[in-house]
C-alpha cells in the first residue's frame, strides 16, 4: 500500500506541472514507470522472496497461522491472502495503466494508439481555401438573390500525376452595371475536397466572355435578379461586357 501511495504521488507530479513552461524531463517519465512496475509487482515479489527464503512467519502467512491457532483450516487463511494479492495488484495495475497511457511522455501511448487505428476522417486536414458543401449551397443560394450569373461546367485536366480526372466548376459573376464582374469560383476536386479560388473583381475578358454564352446556350449559365430589378438576357451582358473591355467606356456614353 505504500508504494501505491507512493507512486500516485509521483504519477500526479507531470501533471501538476503541465501549466509551466519548461516541460517534465524525460528520465523522470522513465523514473515514475518503474515505480509503477515495483508497485504492481510488488506483492508477488515479497510472496517470492518469503518463500525462497522459507521466512514462513512472513506477512503472507500471518492469515494462515491465525486460523490454524484457531483451531480453523488454514486454507481459508490461503485463500484471503491471494485475495488480498490480487485486489493490491488489480488496483496498482489500474493506477500503472492510466499512467501509461494518459500521462507517460505526455500521453505519447495513446496518441500512437489513435494513430494507429484511426481512421481516414481522424486524420482530416482541411486544404487552403478549402470549404464545406453546406457553405457552398448557401454561397449559391445567397447568389440567386441577387444580381449575378451563376455558372457550372465539368472539365477533364491532368492532376499532379499526369492523369486525366474530372472537376467540377462553379463560377459566379457579379451583374454590375449590366456587365459582368469576376466575383466567387469554386471547384470540386476529384478526391471531393471543395476549394475556392480567389478572384480578382475585374470584368471578364473578351475569351471568358465567348465560353460564358457557350454555356448558356447549353444551360450550363443562368441569370438571376433582385425581384425588383430589371431582366437582363446573359448575350446582352456579355455584349455590353465586351465592349467595355474593348473601348474602356460604357455603351451609349462618349
Amino acid at each position: 500500500m505504500a508504494n501505491l501511495i507512493v507512486f500516485i504521488l509521483a504519477a500526479s507530479a507531470p501533471g501538476a506541472s503541465a501549466g509551466r513552461s519548461d516541460p517534465t524531463p524525460k528520465y523522470f517519465y522513465k523514473v515514475i514507470a518503474w515505480t509503477g512496475v515495483y508497485a504492481t509487482l510488488d506483492p508477488w515479489f515479497v510472496l517470492l522472496l518469503d518463500c525462497i527464503t522459507q521466512h514462513w512467519t512472513g506477512d503472507y502467512f500471518q492469515f494462515y497461522i491465525w486460523f490454524e491457532k484457531q483451531g480453523d483450516s488454514g486454507i481459508v487463511g490461503i485463500y484471503l491472502t491471494f485475495f488480498m494479492i490480487i485486489t493490491c495488484t488489480i488496483v496498482t495495475g489500474y493506477f500503472f495503466y492510466r499512467f501509461m497511457v494518459g500521462v507517460y511522455m505526455n500521453g505519447r501511448i495513446l496518441d500512437l494508439y489513435r494513430r494507429l487505428s484511426g481512421n481516414y476522417k481522424t486524420f482530416f486536414i482541411p486544404m487552403d481555401h478549402e470549404v464545406s458543401l453546406k457553405y457552398l449551397q448557401w454561397i449559391i443560394m445567397r447568389a440567386k438573390k441577387q444580381n449575378c450569373v451563376v455558372m457550372s461546367e465539368k472539365r477533364n485536366i491532368k492532376d499532379k500525376f499526369g492523369m486525366y480526372q474530372d472537376i467540377y466548376l462553379i463560377q459566379i459573376f457579379k451583374i454590375q452595371k449590366n456587365m459582368l464582374k469576376m466575383n466567387r469560383l469554386f471547384f470540386k476536386d476529384f478526391d471531393g475536397s471543395i476549394i475556392e479560388v480567389p478572384q480578382k473583381k475585374i470584368f471578364v475578358k473578351t475569351k471568358e466572355l465567348k465560353h460564358v454564352k457557350k454555356m448558356g446556350l447549353h444551360g450550363g449559365a443562368s441569370v438571376y435578379n433582385k425581384p425588383d430589378a430589371e431582366f437582363v438576357p446573359l448575350n446582352q451582358l456579355c455584349r455590353n461586357t465586351n465592349y467595355y473591355i474593348r473601348n474602356n467606356r460604357e455603351i451609349g456614353t462618349l
